[in-house]
């Protein structure tokens, strides 16, 4: 038979906090920290809504110190719904959104983060199948507080307003890695120079199959079978042969050069 909270004890309650902790391998002051946490009640429920956006403002959370990320989540909010730091996805996830906006309705803090696009009714945001026009309408009524996050749009906003402005031909240059431009900036590249390095990557990725195929070498040739063997040195052998076929047709070359070959 099942008792209700009310009738428990407090020492009851401590008794039971130390032996769940005990029960997961947690010491004494797990123990105390359940029983902090029950006695502070219930925290505030967030809903976080991520739209178009490039979870910058997600990051700034995650990277906080004071209070820290931990402290935040465990001690002073309920984040009940975040599509970034949750681990359920799909219909588990919305469940969950659902589930929060009718148990703290009108109480809950709505967070959004990200532009909410409205031309065309919205199509060009969708999450779970629905817009997230449609989303904010279901969710910002029933809340108890709206915040909208903008974290660059506002940062480069109050810069304009309250930075110092300084206007002089060396604070209107281009900054390039701290090296003093020089040229035209519309100079344009050679071909050359995106061929080359189209065939870097390509070469690069090739030679990567050689780590896996050194690891299960000797499986590849259990019982002294040269398979394994016999199958890298085709592999070598097309590869260089693509290099010596690009390396005769010149594209390796930056310069002009007196070949007579055709050209790529």
């Amino acid at each position: 038979m099942t008792q209700s909270l009310s009738s428990v004890s407090r020492r009851d309650f401590v008794r039971i906090c130390t032996l769940a902790a005990a029960a997961v391998g947690l010491g004494p002051l797990a123990a105390e920290r359940f029983v902090e946490a029950a006695e502070r009640g219930l925290r505030p429920s967030v809903i976080w809504l991520q739209f178009q956006e490039c979870t910058g403002c997600t990051e700034s959370l995650l990277r906080t110190s004071h209070p820290a990320i931990d402290t935040l989540l465990f001690d002073l909010i309920s984040l009940d719904y975040h599509e970034t730091l949750f681990a359920a996805a799909g219909h588990q996830a919305e469940a969950a959104l659902k589930q929060a906006m009718e148990a703290n309705a009108g109480k809950y803090v709505c967070i959004i983060e990200g532009a909410i696009p409205t031309k065309e009714n919205g199509i060009y945001c969708k999450i779970g199948g629905k817009t997230a026009l449609e989303i904010l309408n279901e969710t910002a009524p029933h809340a108890g507080a709206i915040i909208a996050m903008g974290l660059a749009a506002g940062l480069l906003t109050a810069s304009f307003l309250l930075g110092k402005r300084v206007r002089n031909r060396i604070k209107d240059t281009p900054y390039e890695s701290g090296i003093t431009p020089t040229g035209d900036a519309r100079q344009r590249f050679s071909v050359k120079f995106y061929l080359v390095g189209m065939l870097f990557i390509l070469f690069d990725i090739e030679a990567i199959f050689l780590y896996p195929w050194v690891v299960v070498y000797r499986d590849l040739n259990h019982g002294h079978n040269l398979f394994g063997f016999v199958e890298m040195l085709i592999f070598v052998i097309l590869i260089l042969s693509g290099f010596f076929y690009i390396w005769k047709k010149g594209a390796l070359d930056w310069a002009e050069s007196g070949r007579t070959g055709r050209k790529l």
